[in-house]
């Protein structure tokens, strides 16, 4: 059995490696365009087969997205939907505290 800190530890460092590979441009503009198929994803990009798959790949692996194997479908997850939202929620909040910020300056 695992302990807590153990699990904490990983839980942590998973959630961190989540939002450093989500909160990329374009990893996070390949979320927000889901469900896609790679090759869409490659035309919207302007990016080739390669950084469109290694991108997806790395936000499959997370749990941020799902490939139908043979299909070239790109899903979002649940995750995904949470992510999403988290994350413009934030982008909002500092949207409020962006005109304190040029007042400062």
């Amino acid at each position: 059995m695992l302990s807590t800190g153990v699990i904490e530890k990983f839980t942590r460092k998973r959630t961190l490696e989540l939002f450093r590979v989500g909160c990329d441009s374009t990893n996070f503009q390949i979320l927000k365009l889901l469900p896609k198929k790679i090759s869409d994803l490659e035309e919207e990009l302007k990016l080739s087969t390669m950084p469109v798959n290694r991108r997806v790949n790395a936000l499959v692996r997370l749990g941020l997205a799902r490939r139908i194997l043979g299909t070239g479908n790109v899903l979002p997850t649940e995750l995904t939907k949470r992510f999403i939202d988290l994350v413009e929620g934030i982008v909002k909040e500092v949207e409020e505290v962006v005109p304190l910020f040029l007042e400062l300056a």
